[in-house]
């Protein structure tokens, strides 16, 4: 559930939720948002519902598309916290006996992978149940639905995303990116007491580190994802846009303003009407008029 205002001295209003046919219209248009919730929406194609309609699957899409955690690699013995169950093969489970993410995987921008599923072409993370025309096998009418609508790898590496076109010629933009300030030191904290004798697998963590990783999604600009002392925070200040550098002909690349060229000095080349007859007569011979 999500709530939202637009005057913090008002009340908080819960958006409905989201319907595919609204996910479906918002990603074919681009709108800046107004403030006002009921506001109707005039773009072409047509969105079906108001401005907080809006807001709701832009909020579903980001959502979809930012939540990523760390994840040990699973080598030398390793055990990820997170595991794709073999047989569903749509599911996650967590691993109990994982490995805890260490602070030199988590500056690793090859370790950290999407969280939740995607969302799909139809609006929806799973298709819709449609029944099977006559003569068709109902598993083959839902492996050809599948495969028109592909579903996305759980837990896919962020680095595997799909690059942004840039105005720039041959020149692609990675999807996120990834800064941390490091720190190497590993402390102790006296409150937490851990006993080997009773915990041998030291399930209890008495270290903290303080490193600080900041992750940024290019492709949602605004979109920030920090992990701090083992938790992770999700931020997003933006106006809910995607990045667009050459699509619907808008392109964000600055260039220099045109030099504008001075204004050129203004002479008389007729004499006022109703003139006196004497500075008539020297504009007609040349000179320049005398003023009373």
């Amino acid at each position: 559930m999500y709530y939202v205002c637009s005057d913090l001295t008002n009340e908080w209003e819960e958006l409905d939720d989201v319907k595919p046919s609204q996910l479906i219209a918002a990603r074919k248009v681009t709108y800046t948002f107004t403030g006002d919730l009921n506001k109707k929406i005039i773009t072409n194609p047509h969105f079906p519902g108001l401005e907080k309609d809006y807001l709701r699957c832009q909020i579903a899409r980001i959502t979809h598309n930012t939540t990523i955690i760390p994840l040990t690699p699973a080598v030398n013995g390793k055990l990820p916290q997170w595991k794709v169950n073999p047989e569903s093969k749509r599911e996650m489970e967590k691993n109990d006996e994982a490995t805890p993410v260490r602070i030199q995987e988590a500056i690793n921008i090859k370790n950290w992978v999407h969280f939740i599923p995607g969302l799909l072409k139809e609006g929806r993370t799973v298709h819709m149940e449609r029944e099977a025309p006559e003569g068709v096998d109902p598993e083959d009418f839902k492996k050809q639905i599948e495969n028109k609508d592909k579903f996305d790898d759980l837990l896919a590496p962020i680095e595997n995303d799909m690059k942004l076109t840039s105005s720039i010629p041959n020149i692609k933009i990675p999807a996120w990116k990834l800064q941390f300030m490091y720190d190497d030191k590993v402390y102790i904290n006296p409150n937490i007491k851990v006993d080997l004798e009773s915990d041998p697998e030291q399930k209890k963590d008495n270290t903290v580190n303080y490193t600080i990783v900041c992750l940024k999604s290019l492709r949602w600009p605004g979109a920030i994802v920090v992990r701090f002392r083992g938790e992770i925070l999700n931020f997003y200040f933006g106006w809910g846009k995607k990045f667009c550098d050459t699509g619907m002909d808008e392109k964000f690349v600055f260039k220099d303003f045109q030099t504008i060229q001075t204004d050129q000095d203004e002479y008389d080349t007729f004499p006022e009407p109703n003139s006196p007859p004497q500075e008539l007569e020297k504009v007609q011979e040349g000179g320049d008029p005398v003023a009373d």
